[in-house]
């Protein structure tokens, strides 16, 4: 009887530490799952927050492409035929007066000033060179948006690009130049004035600055038909290749034919 009553009570003890076991564990994966769904809803969060901040800046970048796109066929096909015409007039004019100023600065022994014509046509031409800068550095920036992905089928484009591209960078520089020249004419003359009323009795010295005057106004005329060349040739160059540029597909082989230089 003893030993029977000893036996039951083992496996009580047993099946309650069974028990207790089966509860323990029960627990843990309880607490695991918890753990895991919290996380998952935590990951969940993060990538629709991640998401949304992606999409808004994808939309604003798309914005900004929609506003440099409608600036950029206004300067094409607005902003280039009037700058032609422009220029052109300005050119004609200029160089229509280029020889009836016999002397294009008063030369006195006391007082030597600004150059009234040289000052009048560089500021014309300052205003037209940063406007056309701005332009150009529009434009690149259009087509740099528009270059394709390196994958066959698209290098005739890619090069109509690259072509236009180098031919805006160009027309940068050109313009560019030309205030670079003006400055340093400036600088040259200041040199001469100076010099000029250091040896007053000297008509030699005073006559420098008239020539360096009067070769400043011809390489502003100069400038002025160059400006007019660069927006001539750009506006051919878009008008010969504007299907190319604007084509956002993959331009195939038998395209290349239709490049006009």
């Amino acid at each position: 009887m003893a030993s029977s009553s000893s036996a039951g009570l083992k496996d009580s003890n047993n099946a309650s530490v069974a028990e207790e076991n089966i509860e323990s564990a029960v627990g843990k994966k309880r607490t695991m799952s918890d753990t895991k769904s919290s996380m998952s809803s935590r990951t969940k969060k993060r990538k629709c927050g991640t998401a949304s901040v992606e999409k808004e800046v994808h939309d604003e970048v798309d914005k900004f492409k929609a506003r440099i796109n409608t600036e950029a066929l206004r300067i094409i096909h607005k902003v280039f035929p009037d700058k032609i015409h422009m220029m052109h007039e300005l050119y004609k004019r200029f160089r229509a007066e280029q020889f009836k100023y016999t002397q294009s600065t008063t030369v006195t022994f006391l007082e030597m000033p600004s150059n009234e014509h040289v000052e009048l046509l560089y500021v014309r031409l300052k205003n037209e060179i940063l406007e056309m800068v701005d332009s150009l550095n529009l434009l690149r920036l259009w087509l740099r948006l528009k270059v394709p992905k390196h994958q066959t089928g698209n290098n005739f484009r890619t090069e109509v690009l690259a072509e236009v591209l180098s031919m805006l960078g160009s027309g940068r520089l050109s313009g560019l130049s030309v205030l670079e020249v003006v400055a340093k004419y400036f600088l040259r003359r200041a040199k001469y004035v100076s010099d000029a009323k250091k040896y007053p009795r000297s008509e030699d010295m005073a006559r420098m600055v008239t020539d360096l005057d009067e070769k400043q106004y011809i390489c502003l005329i100069q400038g002025a038909m160059g400006l007019r060349n660069t927006f001539m040739l750009l506006a051919d160059k878009f008008k010969k290749n504007f299907s190319h540029i604007l084509d956002s597909g993959a331009s195939n082989a038998r395209n290349a034919k239709a490049m006009v230089f």
